[in-house]
């Protein structure tokens, strides 16, 4: 993984639109709201995954729109409960990217589905809601 871009998935600001009250996740930070979101659906992992840019190359707006919707249809139908969210780069160098997160997801299951829409990189989380970042590749 480049030095550059390993550093902006760390700086990157993971942010979720959880119903009681929009968060961010920083990378290994615990996380007194994403506690208490699993505590809420009773889950004890979750993982912040988005379908846009894969390869972290920028995608056209329709691609990574129709991506983020399959990606959304394909973690419902696993049975996970899903958040949306968004990852922005705090000084803006980088276009936000939407994301999802999918609740009582193993870190090995959200593997498979970021890798299957190209990305780079995943952010998951045990029971001890510290969001931690997961390489591909």
């Amino acid at each position: 993984m480049p030095r550059r871009l390993a550093a902006a998935y760390r700086a990157t600001d993971y942010v979720v639109e959880a119903p009681a009250g929009t968060f961010t996740l920083h990378v290994d930070e615990p996380s007194a709201a994403l506690a208490a979101l699993h505590a809420q659906h009773q889950v004890r992992s979750s993982a912040c995954i988005s379908a846009w840019n894969p390869g972290s190359v920028p995608a056209s707006a329709a691609a990574n729109d129709a991506a983020h919707r399959r990606l959304l249809g394909l973690l419902q139908a696993a049975g996970h409960g899903v958040i949306a969210g968004w990852g922005r780069d705090p000084i803006g160098a980088w276009p936000a990217e939407r994301s999802l997160l999918a609740l009582g997801i193993t870190a090995g299951s959200a593997r498979r589905f970021a890798a299957a829409f190209g990305q780079s990189a995943l952010l998951h989380a045990e029971a001890d809601a510290v969001p931690r970042l997961v390489w591909l590749g």
